[in-house]
């Protein structure tokens, strides 16, 4: 069974108003939906494959698809794959790693950076994300 998670990674409360808009983007309800479609008899023996093209997004959303996908073979002995068609940057490449397996095309790209973020105001304010963002990378 084939699914698709293109576009940018966000949370599945947010993703109503992207698609409302005609803006591509998947979810962690995106993945457990098709994992519950696949449990349910829906799938076939070459096991739920995501066909990936994504940008990236929020970290915390992608954090969430890993979860799903990894819960995918632990609660539904779901066997989950990754086919980057062209790219799985920032969030994306998150929420890939949490797949049984990862196939690339010969021209997709893989995108894993440091956590990045924006910030205004003052000296406490940019302390504050620094924190944040060296959290992040532990």
């Amino acid at each position: 069974m084939r699914k698709q998670l293109n576009g940018y990674v966000v949370d599945s409360s947010d993703a109503f108003f992207y698609r409302y808009f005609g803006m591509a983007c998947c979810c962690a309800d995106d993945v457990r939906t098709a994992v519950q479609e696949y449990a349910d008899g829906g799938g076939d023996d070459e096991g739920l494959i995501f066909e990936v093209n994504s940008p990236g997004g929020s970290a915390f959303s992608g954090f969430e698809m890993w979860t799903a996908l990894r819960d995918a073979k632990r609660v539904h002995s779901v066997r989950c794959i990754a086919e980057v068609q062209s790219i799985a940057a920032s969030a994306a490449s998150i929420f890939t790693s949490g797949c049984d397996e990862v196939r690339m095309s010969p021209v997709a790209q893989l995108m894993i950076h440091l956590p990045a973020t924006r910030t205004e105001g003052d000296e406490t304010d940019h302390l504050e994300s620094l924190g944040m963002l060296q959290a992040g990378l532990n």
